[in-house]
């Protein structure tokens, strides 16, 4: 991830203008319009079954109507042949993680979710070990 990103951040932001500029708006709308029918109708397989997520969220609390923001619940949307969605959302240092499956495709996503719970523990005991 971090090579990925340190790549990401190596493109200059004004290619993504400049491209913004050579593909008319017009046909880059319509393009991915049709796309995502074509892929949700199921006349176009997806090339991957599963999305990975992370959002950085706020570092200071938040507060809604005056109430202060306890948690967040993220949530993705499936098209079709997409079975999985894991979204992480940072929040005061901490991750909430949203699994969002299609249950034909994916029946046993709350094992999922207990493999994630057991390896997060396992992660954070190896992690206090180390620290000493």
């Amino acid at each position: 991830m971090t090579a990925a990103k340190e790549r990401h951040r190596a493109i200059p932001a004004s290619l993504m203008q400049d491209a913004n500029h050579t593909v008319p708006p017009a046909l880059f709308a319509r393009t991915s319009r049709v796309l995502s029918m074509t892929t949700a109708a199921g006349w176009v397989d997806p090339p991957f079954n599963t999305t990975i997520s992370n959002i950085p969220g706020s570092p200071t609390p938040l507060y809604c109507a005056g109430a202060l923001v306890v948690s967040q619940h993220p949530v993705n949307v499936l098209i079709e042949g997409l079975g999985l969605s894991i979204t992480l959302l940072s929040y005061q240092g901490r991750l909430d993680f949203g699994l969002t499956a299609d249950r034909e495709l994916v029946p046993d996503v709350w094992d999922l979710k207990d493999d994630l719970e057991a390896e997060l523990a396992e992660l954070a005991h190896a992690v206090e070990a180390a620290s000493g």
